[in-house]
């Protein structure tokens, strides 16, 4: 028998230099798009866990891997690792291992400064008497999908990373006869003209705070510090007051 409860699974990459944020690394350095991946990886769990639905991440990577180690033991989360060939048969499987004993399942990605805690208690709320609800970005995919189904349909032969992502998937839910809701539409950090964007929003810090093994994750730090980083390497000059 499932639980009642939604479970949130937080999708990511292990933050290695040189891996990570590639399209940022002309204008941020291999070390700068990383600083800016895992900052984004530390806004999406502290969201997260503030929802108080159990929260589990899903490493595209090694979780040995010493950041990934102070993720788990300051959030309490269970780590696990992502499976499938390309990420629609990822969610997939992760979707479906995870509906076996909940209710309902949120996948997020970390790219994403504008998805917000209240979104997410929507989502699980809604979830209970719907078949889904989708957060989507700007670019034309989305930031997080919300499930309380199995949903191979959705992820097969997806044209990710493209803008039809979205619409292909609307479509398949009417063919399916689901009933969806849309969130208000994200914005991701992915390219360079992302971060001009984004620099104004996180530079507000509207950020959860927490700590991590010797270190401070403070989201709102955090977001400034990688804001000066984005800043220094987009405009030559450190970000003014």
């Amino acid at each position: 028998m499932r639980a009642s409860t939604a479970r949130i699974l937080v999708f990511a990459k292990v933050p290695e230099a040189g891996l990570v944020k590639t399209r940022l690394i002309p204008a941020l350095g291999a070390e700068g798009a990383c600083e800016i991946h895992t900052s984004l990886v530390e806004r999406t769990l502290a969201l997260a866990v503030r929802v108080g639905v159990p929260v589990e991440l899903w490493l595209d990577g090694e979780a040995a891997h010493p950041t990934v180690a102070a993720w788990r033991n300051h959030y309490r989360l269970r780590v696990r690792r992502q499976r499938g060939a390309g990420l629609g048969a990822r969610m997939q499987q992760a979707i479906r291992q995870t509906l076996r004993t909940s209710r309902s399942v949120l996948v997020l990605g970390c790219d994403c400064v504008t998805l917000t805690e209240y979104e997410l208690r929507f989502t699980v709320q809604r979830l209970r008497s719907m078949d889904a609800v989708i957060a989507p970005a700007r670019d034309g995919g989305y930031v997080m999908l919300g499930v309380s189904r199995p949903a191979d349909s959705l992820l097969q032969r997806v044209p990710w990373g493209t803008r039809h992502v979205l619409a292909e998937t609307q479509r398949r839910m009417r063919a399916l006869g689901w009933r969806y809701r849309l969130l208000d539409w994200q914005h991701d950090v992915d390219r360079p003209v992302d971060l001009h964007r984004a620099l104004r929003g996180l530079s507000k810090g509207k950020l959860a705070t927490g700590r991590v093994g010797d270190h401070r994750i403070n989201a709102e730090r955090a977001s400034e510090l990688t804001c000066g980083v984005a800043y220094a390497a987009l405009y030559g000059s450190r970000m003014p007051d």
